[in-house]
Formats: structure tokens, sequence, C-alpha cells
């Protein structure tokens, strides 16, 4: 049920996506040609509502493709907001590009240049404000213990001490470490967290919690020297694990 509620976010975030784009290049026309103190358009002549209207069936396309492109569609749960507003600046970039160059090869008719910058001000300006927006509220229901993805961190040593340390320390993240994977079975925790298997028993693990209520959403390898003769055997019960590593 939750893999399905975040399919729905990300194609929410995608419609509403391009409604904000949509409405940018029709706010950029407005703007253009009916706001006072904007330029005289060549001839004076205000160019039809619907010559900028029939371009949104490229637009839209366009930028879809960028966004996804670019990874705006992937969970963002420890990247941060100035990371995606850059992603978001240089999709709008490369997409004005693509604008301009179909414009120049089509011939059939030429757009105000002054519509296209105000465009790219407003599409940007309006997803990064949504997607601020998304980011903060999103953290106030992890923080509240909902939205949560289950990871398991292999290793026992003090990296693996660190990845739980940075880990619990932001939990508007949703990133919950469960459980520990390492030989030393002995110890029973690490910083608070159960050790749950030893290095060849993953596998076995892993399919375990997939049948439960607890899916591992994330394998965070984090060996020690001493324990990095386990990689190969730890990536080898990771071949068919849907977790990401």
């Amino acid at each position: 049920m939750l893999y399905r509620y975040s399919e729905v976010i990300r194609a929410g975030m995608a419609v509403a996506d391009l409604l904000l784009v949509a409405g940018a290049w029709l706010a950029a026309y407005a703007l253009r040609f009916h706001a006072p103190g904007m330029p005289e358009p060549p001839g004076s002549e205000i160019p039809a509502f619907r010559q900028y209207a029939l371009a949104l069936p490229v637009i839209l396309p366009v930028w879809f493709l960028l966004f996804r492109s670019r990874g705006l569609y992937r969970p963002q749960r420890v990247g941060s907001l100035a990371d995606e507003a850059g992603r978001v600046l240089l999709a709008t970039a490369f997409g004005v590009l693509v604008l301009v160059t179909i414009g120049f090869f089509a011939r059939s008719y030429y757009y105000s240049r002054l519509v296209t910058l105000l465009f790219a001000g407003l599409s940007s300006g309006a997803v990064l404000g949504f997607r601020a927006v998304l980011r903060l509220s999103l953290r106030r229901i992890r923080r509240r213990g909902y939205n949560l993805r289950f990871v398991v961190v292999v290793g026992a040593g003090e990296l693996a001490e660190l990845v739980i340390e940075r880990l619990q320390a932001h939990p508007e993240a949703g990133l919950r470490v469960v459980g520990v994977v390492s030989d030393e079975t002995a110890r029973r925790a690490l910083r608070g967290v159960p050790i749950v298997s030893p290095f060849g028993e993953l596998q076995p693990y892993l399919a375990a919690q997939r049948r439960s209520d607890r899916r591992i959403d994330q394998v965070v390898i984090a060996l020690s020297r001493e324990e990095s003769h386990q990689l190969e055997k730890v990536l080898s019960a990771l071949d068919e694990e849907i977790a990401s590593v």
C-alpha cells in the first residue's frame, strides 16, 4: 500500500509541475502583451492568444521529459533543496534552448523572446516554490512517523556507526534504520539498532522482511576495513533483491 502511495505522489508531482509550466507560459503571454509598462510589440499588433496556446502540446512533453531525465521524480529524501533547484533550473535552460531551436527550424511562427524569458523565470520559480512547500510538508509528516522507508546497514564498524548516527539525526528524511547485518552477533546492537543477521544470512533475512509488513527499501553497505572481505558475499546476496543499495 505504501509503495502505491509513493507512486501516486510522484504522479501528482508530475501533473502539478505540468500545470505550473502551462500556467507560466500563459502568464508570460499575458504579462508581455497586456501588462502596463511593457514595450510595444513589433508593428504594435498583439499576437493572437491561440498561437501561444497551441505551443503547449509541444512545451509540456518537453518539460516532462527534461524533468524526468534530471531525476526530479525520483525520491528526494536525502537531497537538498539547493540540489533540486539546480536541476530544475538546468532542465528549464535546456527546455528554452529546445523551444528556440524548434522555432528556428519550424519558421512557421516566431514567439516573442521576452515571452520565452518571462516563461523561463515564472515556470522555474513556480515549480521550485511548489516543491519547497511539498518538501517541508513531507518532512513534517515523516517526523511524525509516516511515509517511512526502512533501512538495513551492512557492517558494524565505525563507518556503520556513523551512518546510523547521521540517519537517526535526520528523522525528516523518513529513513528508519531497523537492523544491522554483521557476524558480531554477540554485540546484539549497534547505536541502539539490533543486529538482525550475519553476513551469510542477509538474503533470507531480506526475503523474510519482504513477506512481512516491513519490507527493506534500502541497504547501506558500510563495511569496515576488517569486514571488507565480506563485500563479495554481500553483493551476491543482493543480486536479486529489489531494495536499493
